[in-house]
């Protein structure tokens, strides 16, 4: 909260600090409404700024704050003008707290919680007083029996700047007189011991505390406590309750009478007659005229404090009148309201219902029925009737939540319960349970029959209600719930889980059959997706479903809402019942999204479909939409209802399943490629080894330095050159599951050069390749390893191509392998570095996704280091890629040496 800025031309008369907003405003409407001209700070520091600059006539500051306590900032108060009164506010009543305040310079307390009157009343005190800082002159003994009493005055009276020494009751009471030497005595009559009467007649007696004026404090005042209070010596009386600013205007007035007139006129005997009877008293004149002038004042304030209490009650009985007047307007409003209502639940596709405090049912919809039950059959009856016997004890609160005792759940952890009587965001969600269905069908009140065998799953969701007493605390009333038939949801669920392990399998297993079950699965998907289509048409509004409802007239003028709709648009109930959709919306959004659907439903269509859908904050989800007609009164449409429900990790896991059958589509295809190019490698085989021998026979045969001699050794060169070729085409093709053994980087790099090797000299590409034969061996599957390595050579092949279409002296690919240290343990790493195109920051992270290439149809699958990635995972390794467009790429491959693969291990 800012200070006003009409402040720093207009100082206030009170400057109010509070670090809550709430509060702040609360005490600010309060005293301007009483004429005061107010400013706030919401903290000391803002406090001390402000009073740099103004200096207002009080300081109204909360004690409790952030940085700088009201104690605190008293001080720093005083520090700058000491002249300046400061009232705290706090729930403190301790007076050890009040000490506190006391030497930090405040000048009065209000003590949390307060009435406004009380406030006002201190304020006004203040002002009209001096700082209680400064120790006043009179130093009362406070006699009270009652510890709490006696408490609660020392207080008010230390907060007025008085001395205040207490005391039980009489005997000790004289005790600490003749002690503690005070000016002043206020005494309460009924006391043990010694009462205040007898009290005061000891003080009168001795020759030392004669002088000290005795104010007695009295519930009751008649002519016989008058005349005990004359016979006793009594200077004064006051009459509970107390208010603290007449008792210091009463005892200021005491005390100076008391020093003007030092010199006790002479007692005498003086004859009262009171009520029509004499009384015979001993009081000085002085004495006598001040306890009547004392009980004078208390009859008028009393009488005035009826009248105030008598023109407050009038004032509240006007305003009950009115109170009355509107309820009655609230009540038609509301039978309205629940009539519509109960038109909606009746024709609801779920189970609507409501049960009392003792869980019994007070209340179903037509719904029942597909239960086999009639509504008048149920009502009455507790819920546990239609719950299966082995579901009671777990959804029922009696049961429940004597388990939780002395235990602390959380919202998460919350017990999910069937007569939930909590409210809000803490209400019953998502509770599955099984109900008993009435055997036969729809039944008749005259035969409840059960058959235990016929068991409905359902889905509940409650909520308790609540209502208000006349002390205004909120008690509950019941609970109100609906039931969702969720057969079809388990049937449905447990097909795809079986046919999700039974994929599963089929992937391990690598057979043929995964294709023909992933075609049933791919059938009985779609099937399921048409018939979702025609599903949860009939579906209206209720307030405790999880789908997005809601219900617009003819005219589209939203008639009802649930909260999941409002929540959505993060709109409030009042923002959209009873108003257009073009109000809510606009015009715009109101032609695109909703127009067409509706006249639609208007004329008897049903509208069904998925789309994606865009919220106001800016979240995307997959819904399924539903509009069809709302059928009033003799089956009239009336309007239309619209249904939405997000089904985006549905259309996730369809996504995945696709993605699932394509991935493996594509590596049986490799794996094909990989058979052909075995059985062309073995081919090749033959012939290479005829010539390789043919060719060793004519150097045999032939001199010493002879010409062909040397064309022989060229050709036998050559022929091995191909061999070993053919050799590491076999071993790369092999598609069996590799058993992983010793290896050497230097051996696995050099088998993935000798393939690549011809076709980037072609492209006129260098290798430059440092991979020491003395590193480290280490466990893997080496064919994968080198396919791994031939993936990223091919890419970075591509990727020089891209950008050098001719020679050029950075057209080089770095091949490069050391031992790191990492995470206490030795790694391999091996890095592929080209200069080529690079890869973009904003598809750097996807690569690695299956299927996801920058390349044309021709050029790539998008599976290359999708699986380079899961091999490399296989072996505990990583990869990773650091690129820079245009400058660029470079691949690290981390294996490492000790992956804790056993050699055995298959």
């Amino acid at each position: 909260m800012k200070l006003d800025s009409k402040m720093r031309i207009n100082p206030p008369d009170i400057l109010v600090v509070e670090d809550s907003p709430t509060q702040a405003m609360k005490v600010q409407l309060l005293l301007e409404d009483s004429g005061y001209h107010v400013s706030v700070a919401v903290n000391g520091e803002e406090a001390l700024a402000f009073l740099d600059q103004h200096k207002p006539k009080l300081v109204l500051s909360d004690i409790v704050m952030p940085k700088m306590d009201g104690f605190e900032l008293c001080r720093r108060i005083n520090e700058m003008m000491d002249d300046l009164p400061v009232v705290l506010l706090s729930q403190l009543s301790n007076p050890d707290e009040i000490k506190k305040g006391l030497e930090s310079g405040a000048h009065a307390f209000v003590i949390k919680p307060y009435r406004d009157q009380a406030l006002l009343s201190q304020i006004s005190s203040t002002l009209a007083s001096r700082k209680i800082g400064e120790t006043k002159e009179i130093h009362i003994l406070l006699v009270e029996d009652s510890a709490t009493q006696a408490q609660h005055l020392q207080t008010l009276l230390l907060q007025q700047g008085y001395k205040v020494t207490l005391a039980g009751n009489g005997n000790e009471a004289l005790t600490l007189m003749r002690k503690e030497k005070p000016n002043f005595v206020i005494s309460d009559i009924i006391m043990p011991e010694m009462d205040g009467y007898e009290l005061c007649r000891k003080i009168r007696e001795s020759a030392e505390l004669s002088h000290i004026p005795v104010l007695i404090l009295t519930s009751l005042l008649d002519s016989e406590d008058v005349l005990q209070g004359i016979a006793s010596g009594v200077d004064y009386y006051l009459t509970k309750p107390l208010e603290i600013e007449y008792l210091v205007k009463t005892i200021d007035k005491i005390f100076r009478g008391t020093k003007k007139n030092k010199v006790e006129d002479d007692f005498k005997n003086i004859e009262l007659v009171i009520g029509g009877k004499s009384y015979f008293v001993s009081s000085s004149g002085r004495r006598l005229l001040n306890l009547l002038l004392s009980t004078y004042e208390n009859a008028v304030r009393q009488n005035k404090k009826l009248l105030e209490i008598q023109i407050e009650l009038e004032s509240q009985k006007t305003e009950l009148r009115q109170a009355a007047d509107q309820l009655g307007i609230k009540l038609k409003e509301l039978q309205a309201s629940e009539e519509r209502f109960r038109t909606v639940v009746q024709t609801v596709p779920d189970i609507v219902y409501r049960i009392d405090g003792q869980g019994r049912f007070v209340f179903l919809n037509d719904a029942v029925s597909t239960l086999g039950y009639e509504m008048e059959e149920l009502i009455g009856k507790h819920f546990s009737f239609i719950l299966a016997p082995e579901c009671v004890e777990q959804v029922s609160r009696d049961s429940v939540l004597s388990r939780f005792n002395g235990k602390t759940t959380g919202d998460k952890g919350a017990p999910k319960l069937f007569d939930e009587k909590r409210t809000g965001e803490r209400r019953t969600r998502g509770l599955e349970v099984m109900l008993r269905r009435k055997h036969g069908g729809r039944a008749t009140p005259a035969s409840v029959t059960m058959d235990v065998n016929n068991i409905v799953p359902v889905e509940v969701n409650s909520s308790g209600l609540i209502d208000i007493d006349v002390v205004k605390d909120y008690i509950s009333i019941g609970t109100v719930g609906t039931i969702r038939d969720i057969s079809e949801q388990k049937r449905a669920e447990e097909e795809i889980k079986a046919h999700r392990d039974r994929l599963e399998e089929l992937v391990k297993d690598r057979t043929q059959e995964l294709m023909t079950t992933n075609s049933n699965l791919q059938k009985e998907i779609q099937e399921r997706l048409q018939a979702e289509k025609t599903l949860r048409y009939f579906q209206h509004i209720v307030a405790n479903s999880t789908d997005m409802i809601a219900l617009l007239d003819t005219n589209f003028t939203f008639l009802a809402t649930n909260n999941a709709y409002l929540e959505a648009y993060g709109l409030a109930s009042a923002d959209v019942v009873e108003h257009t959709f073009t109000e809510v919306f606009g015009e715009e959004y109101y032609r695109t999204a909703i127009k067409a659907q509706g006249d639609q439903c208007l004329t008897g269509k049903e509208i069904h479909f998925q789309s994606w859908f865009e919220f106001p904050d800016d979240s995307r989800c997959y819904m399924d939409e539903a509009y069809f007609p709302y059928l009033g009164g003799q089956k009239k449409i009336e309007g239309f209802i619209v249904t939405m429900r997000d089904i985006s990790e549905k259309k996730k896991a369809e996504m995945e399943r696709e993605e699932l059958r394509t991935q493996i589509i594509q590596s049986q295809k490799l794996e094909s490629i990989g058979t052909l190019a075995g059985g062309v490698a073995h081919e090749i085989n033959n012939p290479l080894n005829g010539i390789l021998n043919y060719a060793q026979l004519i150097k045999d045969d032939l001199e010493a330095g002879s010409k062909y001699g040397e064309f022989a050794s060229e050709i036998i060169i050559e022929t091995e050159r191909v061999t070993n070729i053919v050799q590491n085409l076999l071993t790369f093709a092999r598609q069996d599951r590799q058993e992983h053994s010793p290896a050497r980087m230097a051996d696995i790099v050099k088998g993935a050069t000798t393939l690549i090797q011809t076709i980037v000299r072609g492209d006129m590409i260098k290798l430059e390749i440092d991979v020491p034969d003395d590193l480290p061996e280490f466990k893997c599957r080496s064919q994968q390893i080198q396919q791994v390595i031939m993936n990223l050579l091919t890419n970075a092949r591509d990727a020089l191509n891209e950008r050098y279409t001719e020679y050029d002296e950075n057209k080089i690919i770095r091949i490069r392998s050391y031992v790191i240290e990492k995470e206490e343990r030795r790694w391999i790493r091996t890095t592929v570095e080209d200069c080529g195109t690079g890869i973009p920051e904003e598809i750097r992270e996807r690569i690695f996704d299956p299927f996801y290439t920058t390349k044309g149809r021709t050029e790539g699958t998008g599976l290359g280091l999708s699986i380079s990635h899961g091999i490399v995972e296989d072996h505990h390794g990583a990869l990773t890629v650091e690129s820079v467009p245009n400058e660029f790429t470079r691949f690290q491959l981390d294996l490492p040496v000790d992956n804790g693969w056993k050699i055995d291990e298959q």
